[in-house]
Parts: C-alpha cells; structure tokens; sequence
C-alpha cells in the first residue's frame, strides 16, 4: 500500500497550491510520491503532516527521515516549481503573434491575417487595411 499523507495548513481553512499539493479549506491529501521536496518544505513550515496507517486512520507522521545535508527545502520546492512551469510552458505551445498596430500597413496586415488570423492569401488581398483592422484588431485601445 502506497504511503499517503493529510497536510493541515498552519493557517484555518487557506486554499492554495503549493508545488505539486493542492490544499482546500486548510487541507490537502496526496501520495508519498508527490511529497519529496514538498514535504522537507511543510515540516519546516510548521503545517501538521499526518500519514494514514494501516487501518485508514490518519495519524501524527511517525519518525522524521534524516534530512539531506545542504538541502534548503524552499529552494528545492521553488527548483519543483521551475520544473513544472517549464512543463506547462512547453504543453502551451508558442505564444501567438502578436497582432499589427491598427496604423500598420495594409501589407503588414495581410501578412498577418494569412500567418496568424486563417486567411488564404487571395481572400487577405481582396480587404483594405480597415476590413482586416475591423475583422481582426481588439475592440478596445490598449490605455497609455
């Protein structure tokens, strides 16, 4: 049976994600195979970490495992969260094309309307700039 854990927030009831551990209402619940780093993290907190035993009953965590030495556990939770927003980052895919300024030049706007906005090239050459401004620029003017 996988070793699983009930992680109690040192404040009442605070929801947030901390690393890889999603807490609601000043709890959270999560497998041993999560809680590496941020675990290390927790305990030196001060948030209460119980373990279910083998009946399903959550009890205090037993004996603390020796502590690696040199291992600052917030740098290795913030190095977990490097990680995992390079994951999310490289799932996301590019960021799009920014869109041309509405004075571009109608050129600039074609160009974009066949790259970024789904045109084909000869249905881009029939609109003036004002066409493709209308059909593709955000309705409000970003504020100086």
């Amino acid at each position: 049976m996988m070793k699983r854990y009930r992680i109690l927030t040192p404040v009442p009831n605070h929801t947030e994600v901390i690393g890889t551990v999603a807490f609601s209402q000043g709890v959270a619940e999560c497998e041993a195979e999560q809680l590496a780093a941020p675990l290390m993290y927790f305990r030196a907190q001060g948030y209460t970490i119980l373990e279910q035993d083998e009946a399903g009953e959550w009890v205090p965590e037993g004996p603390l495992p020796p502590r690696s030495k040199g291992v600052d556990p917030v740098a290795a939770l913030q190095a977990e969260n490097e990680a995992l927003r390079a994951q999310l980052a490289a799932l996301a895919g590019p960021a799009p094309a920014a869109k041309p300024t509405r004075n571009a030049s109608t050129e600039t706007w074609r160009t974009w309307a066949v790259e970024h906005g789904g045109l084909d090239a000869a249905e881009a050459s029939e609109l003036s700039r004002d066409q493709l401004v209308e059909r593709f620029a955000d309705t409000e003017e970003p504020k100086p």
